[in-house]
């Protein structure tokens, strides 16, 4: 009775450890799979960590050395082919205009539903805010620029460069997953302001960092300095300059400041005047509507009004100025 016991036991131990080693082979069998598996997983997370660090040190050197702007001295010719052969833009609407007599870069803006930050984005061989005829200036139907990629710039870059999410980038470009860039390729870059000028027109920019346009208009007729009057019919000193727009455009403060006058009167119509930093001030005169009062403080870009043709006009439009302690001062010499 003891042996046959003692061999019953044995048998079940017997069972037991074979059970026991079939588990254990079971176990090396998935254990090397998963090892492999969460090994790559690692390498991978620490190839992005790595990859990530090194775009960062990247972009910091490029910041670094540009600054504020690249300076542009690359062949024109060379970039419109390029626009043409290696533009990454999905539906983008890309128009290359030959300035004829009559047409600037404000009213190029106008036709395509763009600001003039976007005609500077997309030309950046433009040596000053005067078109001069000849000339070819492409224009595009999005806001944004045209980036010409002329080194080792990557997304990560141009997203910082920019101030632009990689996903916007990516959304609005032809870029894959394992697509890099190259030099030579143009990338459209939503929503973002010009960054790369000849060094001609970064002198200018300089100063073009206070003010923005003040409303969605070219300049047309009357300039600034001795015009001729359109109702008077004699020669004046004329204080600022006339932005054609539709009556009822929106009007928008060039920069932050303080109303120090929102009003009617003399040949000014409906007129707002804005108080800026160290001496400046903006005026804009023909108002159809005023959506500010005195003392009221305003931001850039705000709404402060809608064009109009009050005051001393023969048609609707914008009279802007910008004065420094009260003298009057070309804003073209201010306004992108």
């Amino acid at each position: 009775m003891g042996h046959r016991r003692r061999s019953i036991q044995e048998r079940f131990s017997k069972l037991n450890w074979e059970s026991f080693n079939l588990k254990k082979k079971r176990v090396k069998r998935h254990f090397k799979p998963v090892l492999i598996i969460t090994g790559l997983i690692l390498g991978l997370f620490f190839i992005s960590l790595l990859n990530r660090f090194s775009n960062e040190l990247r972009a910091k050197e490029f910041i670094s050395q540009h600054q504020d702007a690249i300076i542009w001295d690359q062949d024109i010719n060379e970039f419109l082919k390029a626009i043409r052969d290696r533009l990454l833009a999905k539906d983008l609407g890309v128009k290359v205009y030959t300035i004829e007599m009559g047409d600037n870069y404000w009213k190029i803006a106008n036709e395509n539903n763009v600001d003039i930050d976007t005609i500077l984005g997309c030309n950046p061989h433009i040596t000053s805010l005067y078109s001069s005829i000849g000339e070819r200036i492409v224009a595009i139907n999005k806001k944004g620029v045209l980036h010409y990629v002329q080194g080792d710039e990557n997304l990560y870059i141009l997203s910082r460069w920019y101030s632009v999410e990689e996903s916007d980038i990516k959304k609005h470009n032809r870029i894959g997953l394992f697509r890099t860039l190259r030099k030579g390729d143009i990338v459209f870059i939503p929503n973002a302001r010009p960054r790369v000028f000849t060094e001609k027109m970064y002198k200018n920019v300089k100063l073009r960092r206070m003010f923005v346009v003040p409303t969605n208009g070219w300049v047309a007729g009357r300039g600034f300095g001795m015009q001729m009057h359109p109702i008077l019919k004699k020669m004046r000193f004329h204080k600022g300059i006339d932005m054609k727009a539709p009556k009822g455009t929106p009007v928008f403060a060039a920069a932050d400041g303080v109303v120090v006058a929102a009003s009617q009167g003399g040949g000014y119509g409906k007129f707002i005047k804005i108080d800026h930093q160290n001496g400046y001030m903006s005026v804009y005169a023909h108002l159809s509507k005023i959506y500010v009062r005195t003392g009221s403080k305003v931001k850039q870009r705000e709404c402060i009004g809608r064009v109009g043709d009050t005051g001393m006009v023969t048609v609707a439009h914008l009279h802007f100025e910008i004065r420094k302690n009260n003298k009057p001062i070309n804003p073209m010499k201010f306004l992108w």
